[in-house]
């Protein structure tokens, strides 16, 4: 969990995200890494958000980031 003032970092980073018919500034980190020697890719995407903007985000709930649609695999709280 970010203790930092999130407004700086989505003002320079941020993209649109909409989960139902709420729209909010989010940051999408999109890291890729090799596993078992290059044999396997794992893409775990993450997006940092206010939670105010999305405070029931949950499992399985949909979320389009930037125009594409995503599945919550892990809201933190």
């Amino acid at each position: 969990m970010l203790t930092e003032d999130l407004d700086l970092f989505l003002e320079d980073f941020g993209v649109d995200a909409t989960v139902a018919s709420k729209t909010a500034t989010v940051i999408l980190d999109m890291p890729d890494r090799d596993l078992l020697g290059g044999k396997v890719q794992s893409i775990a995407y993450q997006v940092t958000y206010k939670t105010a903007d999305f405070p029931s985000l949950k499992y399985g709930d949909s979320i389009a980031v930037d125009g594409v649609d995503y599945k919550v695999l892990e809201p933190s709280t």
